[in-house]
């Protein structure tokens, strides 16, 4: 991976924590009701974070060979 391709990946994983964090303190209203949550649902967490991750990587053109590529 080249140094630019390394970068925007940098730069939308960031983004996509960022966004996630900032989600799921506002749904459980703090941060620590936030982790309590993902701690005691994991795996509804897991499948919440994947259909994140999805959602990101189409809005960024990443889904696919060709914007990955």
């Amino acid at each position: 991976m080249d140094l630019h391709q390394r970068q925007q990946f940098d730069f939308l994983l960031q983004n996509a924590t960022e966004r996630f964090v900032a989600r799921m303190e506002e749904r459980c209203r703090g941060a620590a009701a936030a982790r309590a949550r993902l701690r005691a649902e994991s795996e509804a967490a897991r499948r919440s974070l994947g259909a994140f991750v999805a959602a990101r990587f189409l809005e960024f053109l990443l889904d696919n060979s060709d914007g990955a590529g």
